[in-house]
């Protein structure tokens, strides 16, 4: 669908001397096998089903997840959210998660994804997009610079151990 909705991403890249086209478009069930890999690689292991729900939350109103597929498997996905804020006009886009296969990593996949967001995003009236990135990762603020990203925040999270998700 994100093909037929918007201008599907398309890039060529050689490595090795082999050109290979990524493709960025909208996930598919289908996706849930290579998107718990790299749930995984960024540390997050949930089971097939739990990503095939996943899935299903993200077709949603407000929602997307955005995959790169290069030789028909998939090397990389973001996943976006938007919606209002109660002190500012228009909209926000959150990028909630956002993974490049290790093996594949500063090739353009992590671009061209952040590329099909902000287009998603500014189609669907947002005015900013915000993200937030692990301490851990040394490099991705550094991506995220690059891409025109500013640093306005700090960012504080509280688990709920009651909640019925944690039970």
């Amino acid at each position: 669908r994100l093909c037929e909705q918007m201008t599907c991403r398309r890039q060529l890249i050689e490595s090795n001397g082999i050109q290979m086209k990524m493709i960025a478009r909208e996930a598919r069930d289908e996706d849930a096998i290579f998107l718990v890999e790299l749930l995984s690689q960024l540390g997050h292991p949930l089971s097939q089903e739990d990503v095939r729900d996943k899935l299903q939350t993200f077709t949603g109103a407000g929602y997307r997840l955005i995959v790169c597929e290069m030789d028909q498997k998939v090397v990389g996905f973001i996943a976006l959210h938007w919606f209002d804020k109660f002190h500012s006009l228009g909209k926000t886009g959150r990028i909630t998660a956002f993974c490049v296969e290790q093996g594949v990593r500063q090739i353009g996949v992590g671009g061209i994804l952040l590329g099909a967001a902000e287009q998603v995003f500014t189609e669907n009236g947002c005015r900013e997009i915000e993200v937030t990135t692990n301490m851990k990762r040394l490099r991705t603020p550094g991506f995220y610079t690059k891409h025109g990203f500013e640093q306005h925040s700090h960012h504080f999270v509280k688990v709920l151990t009651n909640s019925s998700a944690n039970l």
